[in-house]
């Protein structure tokens, strides 16, 4: 895949980025999730995981470089990761319920 750099135009390499959202202490896939990837610039996309409940984000096309990958979903802790692109490692988001609060 290629895409224009955004500073000069120039055509450069592309890549994709996907993985998982699963819930702990289950793995199972969190439907409905919301996924950030902000580059080092501050550019921020946003991408919402599967409704089917699999959990699976993607994002494309990216440039190479280091991203601040951040997911959430209402009831379950925040979660942030740094990584690099490109990177075939599985990307894979454990979300931890919160905290109860309940008084007694």
């Amino acid at each position: 895949m290629v895409m224009a750099d955004p500073r000069g135009g120039d055509a450069r390499q592309a890549y994709v980025l996907e993985g998982e959202v699963r819930r702990f202490p289950s793995a199972e896939g969190v439907a409905d999730a919301k996924v950030s990837l902000m580059d080092e610039s501050g550019r921020a996309l946003t991408v919402i995981t599967s409704a089917r409940g699999d959990g699976t984000f993607r994002f494309a096309p990216l440039a190479s470089g280091r991203y601040r990958l951040h997911a959430v979903h209402e009831g379950y802790r925040s979660t942030n990761m740094t990584i690099e692109v490109p990177n075939d490692m599985p990307h894979t988001i454990t979300l931890l319920p919160e905290a109860s609060t309940s008084a007694k």
